[in-house]
Formats: structure tokens, C-alpha cells, sequence
């Protein structure tokens, strides 16, 4: 279900209400996915799939959609503006961090992300540490050289 819906929403390029309309339609196929089988003992723990629609198009979308002789539909909600479709994402987005598998891949990700950033201080300690060697050296021959030249 998700995979055809992902590709109908690449497929229909950057068209909010193509987009929409796959959203929307995924969103009932899996309500009625679940209310059909909710006699299984699988599906009845699963969540349905649930975000708000779309809010509705400005008052100046609108206007100027019907000027250009689009046809407005009343029984849809037509999507004119990226904005309109700002709590559909944020349902979505908060869906996605609820999943456990995600949520799992963050938490790895932090770990690792820890991991990373105390190598990188080690690293850097142990190139200090080198630099102060090699630096220190450096002045033991210049001291020489100067103490060479005034003899």
C-alpha cells in the first residue's frame, strides 16, 4: 500500500493535490484495512494510520484558481498552496517518529554520534600532543643555529 502510494506521489510531480489525493486515499484503504480485519489478532494492535486533511485553500487562492477557470470541486479539498498542507506533514512526521524502527535507527544514530565525536577528540589530543613534540624540536634547532651563528 505505501510503496504504491510513494511511487503515485513521485509520479505526480509536485502537484499538492495529486498529492493529497494519494494521501488521502492510503489513508482510507488502511482504515478500511483494519476495520475488515479486526477480528485478527495481528491487525487489531496495529494503528491506523490517521493525520488531519489539508486546510483550506485562502480566499485569495481560491480567487485567483477560479479566475484561471479551474474547476473547483466542493466535495474535494483542493490543495493550491504548500502551506495548506504544513498539518498533514507534521501528522506524518510525528507518525514516523513513533515507529519503533525509527525511533531505534535515532537512537543508534545518537550513539554513534557519540562514538564519533570521542574519537575526534582523541584524535585531536594525540595530534597535539605530536605537534607539541615536533614544534618543541623545531625550537631546539633554531636555539642551536642561533647559538652556532653567534659563536
Amino acid at each position: 500500500m505505501i510503496k504504491v502510494t510513494t511511487k503515485e506521489i513521485r509520479k505526480g510531480g509536485m502537484n499538492l493535490s495529486k498529492i493529497w489525493f494519494s494521501l488521502h486515499a492510503l489513508r482510507a484503504e488502511i482504515a478500511d484495512h483494519i476495520s475488515r480485519d479486526s477480528t485478527n489478532d495481528e491487525v487489531a494492535g496495529e494503528k491506523s494510520l490517521t493525520f488531519p486533511d489539508p486546510l483550506p485553500p485562502s480566499l485569495s487562492a481560491t480567487a485567483a484558481r477560479s479566475l484561471r477557470s479551474v474547476r473547483i470541486s466542493t466535495d474535494t479539498i483542493n490543495v493550491f498552496q504548500p502551506s495548506q498542507m504544513i498539518p498533514v506533514v507534521i501528522s506524518l512526521i510525528h507518525t514516523a517518529l513513533e515507529a519503533i524502527t525509527i525511533r531505534e535507527e535515532l537512537d543508534q544514530g545518537l550513539k554513534d554520534n557519540k562514538d564519533y565525536g570521542r574519537d575526534a577528540k582523541e584524535a585531536m589530543k594525540v595530534e597535539n600532543e605530536r605537534w607539541e613534540k615536533v614544534r618543541k624540536s623545531i625550537e631546539v634547532k633554531v636555539k642551536d643555529k642561533v647559538e652556532k651563528a653567534e659563536v
